[in-house]
């Protein structure tokens, strides 16, 4: 990781914890969100690939036609691949915005005002006897 990107996540993660988050849920958060947009990156990056053995295919065209709804699907399963298909057609930034604030809501929803106790940090064993013990 660049000394640039620890910058940011460290900045990120104290501003966080100036409005109330454990250093915990500030670093999960600022973690979470990030590999968030990077994900979404690199998604949008491979659907405009071509599709292995059809160069005039795109990836983002194969998996549209994938997840057309068929007659023969419940109900519930037409309502899922529509929407699945509705979400494939939409500019990927408005895609990002969706699970940007569904992940923003959550953290809002967790962040609560009052008296905060940090969450313990995970330990890594030191030897394969204390992962045995608990």
């Amino acid at each position: 990781m660049s000394a640039r990107m620890v910058g940011l996540y460290d900045d990120l993660a104290t501003a966080l914890t100036g409005h109330g988050f454990t250093a915990f849920d500030a670093v999960l958060a600022t973690d979470s969100v990030i590999d968030l947009a990077i994900d979404h990156r690199r998604g949008v990056e491979n659907l405009a690939c071509a599709t292995e053995g059809d160069a005039d295919t795109s990836l983002h065209d194969q998996i549209s036609r994938q997840w057309a709804p068929e007659p023969t699907d419940t109900r519930e399963r037409q309502a899922i691949r529509t929407t699945m298909s509705h979400v494939i057609m939409m500019p990927p930034r408005e895609w990002f915005a969706h699970k940007l604030d569904l992940v923003l809501d959550g953290l809002t929803t967790r962040h609560r005002p009052g008296p905060q106790h940090d969450a313990p940090v995970p330990r890594r064993p030191r030897r394969a006897s204390d992962v045995a013990d608990h």
